[in-house]
């Protein structure tokens, strides 16, 4: 019989809290990609979805789980230098035609900081901007990734954590929670 992984466990958990809150609508489901790396022997699992009305922010949650925890779980061996075997947690909002400026920029990292900023997260904002002859736009991504690996004892944080990732997002998009 098939033993599922960490991976497959939280897979499950974080992919029905999504698909509970486009139920309730919360947000729309705008991608959802199930990955395995041959080359690393990796996992990924990523939910895109919207907040209703709000169709230039894209926020994503994905989970990812590399060979050495599939092989360290399967062993049941603690590993030395990573610590025990589970998964990573990342958030990215995505802002597409992201037309501000600098001190927007600042002011949106240090509420960002404020919220989720503690030693086991790793906040980044990326500006790309493409250019064309008769146009430019620029896309605004923000990135939280949870330096920590979470297994199935943190199953009851994953929804309260969708939860804020939304509070988070009707921030940063100007709306009242």
């Amino acid at each position: 019989m098939y033993d599922p992984t960490i991976f497959d466990n939280l897979k499950v958990v974080v992919e029905g809290a999504i698909y509970d809150l486009e139920r309730d609508n919360r947000i729309r489901i705008r991608d959802r990609q199930d990955v395995i790396d041959l080359a690393k022997m990796g996992r990924t699992f990523c939910m895109s979805f919207q907040l209703p009305n709000h169709e230039d922010l894209y926020i994503e949650v994905e989970l990812s789980s590399e060979l050495v925890d599939f092989a360290a779980e399967l062993a049941t061996i603690r590993l030395l230098d990573r610590g025990l075997p589970g998964c990573q947690i990342t958030i990215r909002y995505r802002f597409g035609n992201w037309t501000g400026n600098t001190t927007e920029l600042a002011d949106m990292f240090h509420m960002l900081q404020t919220s989720w900023s503690t030693e086991e997260t790793d906040i980044r904002q990326t500006v790309e901007t493409s250019y064309h002859a008769t146009e430019a736009s620029s896309n605004l991504t923000t990135t939280i990734r949870f330096l920590r690996k979470i297994d199935e004892r943190n199953m009851g944080e994953l929804e309260s954590m969708l939860l804020y990732t939304l509070e988070t997002a009707e921030r940063l998009s100007g709306r009242d929670s």
